[in-house]
């Protein structure tokens, strides 16, 4: 089974992430479901497009992998995050939805406590 490391220096302190950490090493599905909702809510922000939560099946592998990738946004304008060894990582996306995926990545910074002058070519990175 996969075991998320526990606190060390190099981990972020948020509490959406620590509650993620402690999903995953509990194997809680219930909170877990809590936690990835939450992110999936905060990063897509108020705009009024559908997304897709992670289905169940999701669910389940990411408590039995540690991995999943986490619908925001709608469809082609959308954007993904990615959750794999320890880390949640959001990459810049394709140029030509650069505008439309704006507020998800500045909501990912503020949600992680990233710098928010993180160029938008970067990948978000953080981990658990």
């Amino acid at each position: 089974m996969h075991e998320i490391p526990q606190n060390t220096p190099e981990l972020n302190p948020n509490v959406f992430l620590a509650q993620l950490r402690q999903a995953l090493n509990s194997k809680s599905a219930e909170l877990l479901r809590a936690v990835v909702d939450g992110i999936q809510i905060g990063v897509h922000g108020t705009d009024e497009t559908h997304f897709s939560p992670l289905s169940d099946d999701d669910l389940r592998v990411l408590l039995e992998t540690g991995r999943a990738m986490i619908n925001v946004g709608s469809g082609t304008q959308g954007q993904r995050i990615y959750v794999k060894d320890g880390e949640l990582h959001m990459p810049p996306g394709n140029p030509g939805i650069a505008e439309y995926i704006k507020e998800q990545r500045m909501n990912f910074k503020r949600l992680f406590d990233l710098p928010l002058d993180l160029p938008d070519s970067e990948d978000l990175r953080v981990r658990f």
